[in-house]
């Protein structure tokens, strides 16, 4: 199950390497149904929450690059956990507070991405919700594949800030909008590579 799944690019992606499974994704924003639904994947329009899913229902949840945008950590990872099997794996992504590029940048750094951000996290917070909901931390995985990205984009909202004001920040908005880091993702998927540069948790 992907939580914020998008239009079900990635969990497509998987059903075509294992056509056997079941896909489930949850995802608030629009999305072509009658596409979803012609691939043979179950999207539920809404959060999480609203899903309601069955207890020890799924044997993998994905959250790629969402639970930064959460409203309640806590209670999304509550939720997670309820809905997670027991031996089931949860894989987070998230943007890493500790990496190089922030360091590099502070407030320039891409990755931040306020207000669309509402929380930013290192690998010692998301450690200490694993403990919270009795989660083991399994293997910490660090991208740089999006390092380069974020090195490349951040530098240039420095140099905007300092010869063109917010001209930078509006053409990222445009890049947004055609959703060019997720085809960036899909294009870039090799099964185990991709699923390696997430962080793990499991039960």
């Amino acid at each position: 199950m992907d939580v914020g799944c998008g239009n079900g690019a990635f969990l497509y992606n998987l059903k075509k390497i294992n056509p056997s499974g079941e896909y489930y994704g949850v995802e608030p924003g629009n999305f072509d149904e009658e596409d979803i639904k012609t691939h043979g994947l179950n999207v539920i329009r809404g959060t999480l929450e609203y899903a309601h899913y069955q207890d020890n229902y799924f044997d993998v949840i994905t959250l790629n690059h969402v639970f930064e945008h959460v409203l309640n950590p806590s209670e999304t990872m509550k939720e997670l956990k309820r809905i997670l099997k027991p031996g089931g794996i949860l894989i987070i992504a998230v943007p890493n507070l500790n990496s190089l590029a922030y360091k590099i940048f502070g407030k320039f750094f891409y990755q931040l991405d306020v207000p669309k951000h509402l929380f930013h996290y290192y690998d010692k917070n998301l450690k200490i919700y694993a403990s919270k909901f009795n989660l083991k931390v399994e293997k910490m995985r660090y991208s740089a594949f999006w390092d380069q990205t974020t090195f490349i984009v951040s530098g240039l909202y420095r140099i905007s800030s300092k010869i063109g004001g917010n001209l930078w920040m509006r053409f990222h908005d445009e890049i947004a909008k055609r959703n060019i880091l997720e085809l960036l993702q899909i294009k870039n998927f090799k099964g185990e590579k991709v699923i390696l540069q997430h962080v793990y948790l499991s039960l």
